[in-house]
């Protein structure tokens, strides 16, 4: 409520005890904003991974290892049993799905996130989402919770649909099947459900979302948008992990990658677009309270802090790098366009430190990977050590990055090609 937060902790002996054991559990505290102890509320039966309170039910995504006996919900006796052999058998792990594994996460076969309700006036909790349906997304709406999932039994789907649930009756309503589109964030905006989506005809996998929203139960198109709806800045610093996306009853608001810089946009209900935040730098999560937006970013050169916008100006919150920064040489980022065949592209260069224009000097071409990730002029710790240990540094935005719609960013079937003329061609101006 407006005077306490509640959060997961694992602090009660007991429950980490069966965690450390193997059971799934989440233990949750309240505590007081004007401070004070940390009072344990309730543990539900899951690993849970995000959560939102909507009234006295609390709407969770939860881990789901179809590998992995439910302890929690067996007797003293079977669970022994179970724990038993599960352990036995844990010297060996059965692949039998595509992807069984993931970057960031490990072995994912017969793994899901779940969509699940725990009641705090009865303690019940549940899962509420399809068997082997993977939750990728949820967004509570009232009494209802929007969710984008993706079911699979062997060889995970290209494609997601967008479900409903109701938290009054427990009912759920597919509203978008899952069967020609890929989805990426669902809210009702005036009263109608609106979402971002690509049917990826065009430019396949990796194509830019539309806005889309149900009309009569129908998908119709809102906004005929090309740029992206991420925030595609190279960077091997960043330290934010969060929301891109935020809304309120009138606006989507979401993180936009324009060439080198990521902004803020916002989409009305009818698909009017406009940009808020623009200027130059890299915006990683965003939130809403009230009328001003909150967002985590890197400005001027900087690492990660955060920021608000109230409308009219931008106003740095935190400081926590500034003192570090103050005690390192960042070289500056300089900025040069060049044509090749026709096609305008954006260089960068970092001078070596103490450069001497009568002296010659190693060079370090840098290279992003993707697909559609982009360079700006943002601070990036492995180029700074490499100028600073008297190196030029200098990179490109080749064809197959984002930043300036789908036609530029998409290289299918010609990796290596054109994006390697485009590397050597930001070499041959900077020798120039």
């Amino acid at each position: 409520d407006s005077e306490t937060i509640l959060f997961t902790a694992n602090r009660e002996k007991s429950y980490a005890e069966k965690v450390k054991d193997g059971e799934d559990w989440t233990c949750f505290y309240t505590i007081h904003i004007s401070g004070g102890e940390a009072q344990f509320a309730f543990a539900v039966p899951f690993t849970v991974t995000k959560m939102k309170l909507a009234g006295k039910k609390l709407i969770m995504t939860v881990k789901d290892d179809y590998n992995k006996p439910d302890f929690a919900h067996m007797e003293e006796d079977e669970k022994k049993e179970a724990m038993k052999t599960w352990k036995e058998e844990k010297d060996y792990e059965v692949f039998d799905e595509l992807p069984f594994w993931a970057n960031g996460q490990g072995i994912v076969n017969k793994k899901r996130s779940r969509l699940a309700v725990y009641d705090m006036e009865t303690g019940e909790s549940k899962i509420v989402s399809k068997d082997y349906a993977n939750v990728e997304g949820f967004w509570v709406e009232g009494d209802q919770v929007l969710y984008i999932e993706s079911l699979y039994t062997d060889k995970k789907d290209v494609y997601q649909g967008l479900m409903s649930y109701h938290i009054s009756d427990g009912a759920t309503e597919t509203l978008v099947e899952q069967k020609d589109m890929s989805l990426d964030y669902a809210c009702i905006l005036n009263g109608k459900v609106t979402f971002f989506g690509s049917y990826m005809k065009d430019y396949g996998f990796n194509e830019n979302d539309k806005l889309y929203t149900l009309e009569d139960g129908k998908v119709t198109l809102l906004s005929d948008f090309d740029d992206s709806i991420h925030n595609s800045i190279c960077c091997d610093c960043k330290f934010a992990d969060g929301a891109g996306f935020a809304h309120d009853d009138t606006y989507i608001y979401f993180i936009s990658t324009l060439r080198k810089q990521s902004v803020i946009r916002r989409f009305d209900a009818n698909g009017n677009l406009e940009t808020l935040v623009d200027r130059q730098g890299s915006i990683h999560t965003i939130d809403l309270c009230g009328d001003t937006i909150y967002f985590t970013g890197m400005r001027d050169m900087g690492l990660t802090e955060a920021y608000s916008f109230d409308g009219k100006e931008e106003k740095k919150l935190t400081s926590f790098n500034d003192s570090i920064m103050a005690e390192r040489n960042v070289l500056p980022v300089e900025e040069f366009t060049f044509t090749y065949k026709g096609l305008e592209l954006d260089g960068y260069v970092i001078k070596p430190a103490d450069y001497d224009p009568n002296k010659t000097y190693p060079g370090i071409l840098t290279i992003h990977g993707g697909p559609r990730a982009t360079f700006g002029p943002t601070f990036f710790h492995e180029n700074e050590v490499f100028a600073n240990a008297g190196y030029f540094v200098f990179f490109t935005n080749p064809l197959g990055s984002d930043g300036r719609g789908n036609a530029f960013a998409d290289l299918s079937g010609r990796h290596g090609s054109v994006d390697f003329d485009h590397c050597m061609a930001v070499t041959d101006e900077v020798l120039k």
